[in-house]
């Protein structure tokens, strides 16, 4: 009895041994080790501070090769995203810098290599700078009445972002239409950041996002411009010619006080007892209730 039981016992060994050596065969015949290329493989970008520095290109990406070892079966069906790639950008600095490459397969296949190993990333500095808020007027307000200086609260914006995005920015604009205006528009309007092509540049943060606007609309006309000259040249010499610029500016003031203003002064300009040329800055004197339509257009030079 003993001895049967010794023989069952023995047989049954030798058939699980036998089932383990047909299994290796059959899968090594059917289902081998073999070496994959898995292609592609996004890389992540871990530990990034965010909060100071970003990518200069913040479409670029990057991939990588790896080449793995295992059965068939599995690693055929290997995805790029199976596999994990990562660069620590954890101290990284502006400017390019060559980072190395980590990467992590799945249980039951073998990293055998990939490329590249390391890869060239340039970051840039993110940083803020304030900028004045320019007003675009789109039309043309009604006859006799024209847009006088906007008024934008706040004047300016903190721009946040990649420093040499920064760097591009022409200006940042709101554009407010005065199309057949007659009086005073006030409005909430959203930003634009545009370069020296006027195209919007992306990737940045502006606070505040909206700025109130105010366009006083204005009645106005066009009037000439006449020096003030006191006393006469010296013996001999005669004032020949007269030259204004601008001879024309444009005033605001009550519809009434325009209908009868057709010119304005300028302060006095002696030229007494003058040989010669002269060519002055001289200011304008507006009458009482009446402004320039561009208060910058405050003189004119006067050549005599």
């Amino acid at each position: 009895m003993r001895d049967f039981l010794s023989n069952e016992i023995a047989l049954k060994v030798i058939s699980v041994i036998v089932a383990l050596v047909m299994w290796m065969y059959v899968m090594n015949e059917k289902n081998p080790q073999v070496t994959y290329v898995v292609r592609d493989v996004p890389v992540k970008l871990v530990n990034m501070n965010e909060d100071r520095f970003t990518l200069k290109d913040s479409s670029q990406e990057f991939f990588i090769n790896v080449k793995v070892r295992g059965r068939r079966s599995i690693v055929v069906d290997l995805k790029p995203e199976d596999i994990d790639a990562r660069a620590n950008m954890l101290g990284r600095m502006e400017g390019k810098n060559l980072i190395p490459i980590r990467v992590s397969v799945p249980n039951n296949v073998e990293l055998v290599d990939f490329s590249p190993r390391e890869i060239s990333i340039d970051l840039d500095k993110v940083v803020e700078e304030q900028f004045p808020v320019a007003v675009d007027l789109v039309g043309t307000p009604v006859k006799g009445y024209a847009a006088a200086t906007p008024v934008v609260k706040p004047e300016a914006v903190v721009i946040r972002g990649p420093r040499s995005l920064l760097n591009s920015i022409k200006k940042v604009v709101c554009r407010v239409d005065i199309s057949d205006k007659s009086t005073a528009i006030t409005s909430n309007l959203p930003l634009r950041v545009l370069d020296d092509k006027g195209q919007n540049i992306k990737g940045v943060s502006i606070e505040p996002k909206m700025v109130e606007v105010t366009v006083p609309i204005v009645p106005v006309k066009r009037v000439s411009v006449k020096p003030d000259l006191r006393g006469n040249p010296a013996d001999g010499f005669t004032i020949k010619d007269i030259t204004c610029n601008p001879r024309f500016v444009e005033v605001t003031a009550d519809k009434e006080v325009l209908e009868t203003l057709e010119s304005i002064s300028t302060e006095p300009l002696s030229v007494q007892n003058s040989n010669r040329s002269i060519v002055r800055q001289l200011k304008l004197i507006l009458p009482d209730n009446v402004k320039l339509l561009r208060e910058d257009e405050n003189t004119v030079t006067v050549t005599v």
